[in-house]
């Protein structure tokens, strides 16, 4: 687990870990703390370059503490790349300390992602549908012959949209569900639908 770095040998927290990990639409960066001694506050900041730091959020400690304390930030709609995360705190007196990095990997959000359920579905089949930036989506259900049956459009929003179809009147068969966006993005799936 990370641990505290600090010129001065007296530190204001005692950090136990500095963890995160990644959720739908957000990193989730959280620590937790044995003990605190005048401390003010907290500084999360990320960068890809480890040059240029952006300061994600500030999150005002304990003042003095000898408890366990829990801390945790949501980063929304991390940029799409490997993301690293310091924390610092600081002391009422000015004193900064910086401690180790977390790494988050957001590469993989660059494309879009497609659950489908139920399959075989009856009368409604539910999209759960994950993309990377808001964008107009055309939704097609396409028989065995390529004609098509139903033709939705859809103005979806950066991150986890659920997109529900009603079926009930396409008879039994086995069809392709097509997913298209306007930015270029494109899926398909084998469907079946049962009465």
């Amino acid at each position: 687990d990370p641990i505290g770095v600090c010129s001065n040998t007296v530190y204001a927290i005692e950090l136990i870990i500095f963890t995160g990990h990644k959720e739908a639409n957000k990193n989730v960066l959280q620590w937790s703390t044995a003990s605190e001694t005048n401390n003010d506050y907290f500084l999360l900041e990320r960068t890809q370059d480890m040059m240029q730091f952006e300061l994600i959020e500030k999150v005002y400690g304990a003042g003095n503490s000898n408890t366990l304390l829990n801390y945790e930030v949501y980063d929304f709609n991390p940029p799409a790349t490997i993301n690293y995360y310091r924390l610092k705190s600081a002391d009422f007196d000015g004193n900064i300390e910086t401690y180790n990095f977390v790494v988050i990997d957001n590469t993989e959000v660059d494309k879009m992602s497609v659950n489908i359920y139920p399959n075989p579905a009856y009368n409604e089949i539910q999209c759960l549908i994950n993309i990377p930036e808001n964008t107009k989506l055309t939704i097609k259900i396409i028989d065995m012959l390529g004609r098509n049956l139903l033709t939705q459009t859809h103005p979806i929003e950066k991150g986890t949209n659920i997109i529900n179809l009603d079926v009930s009147d396409i008879s039994t068969g086995i069809y392709n569900l097509q997913i298209s966006s306007s930015s270029g993005f494109y899926d398909i799936k084998n469907i079946v639908i049962l009465k």
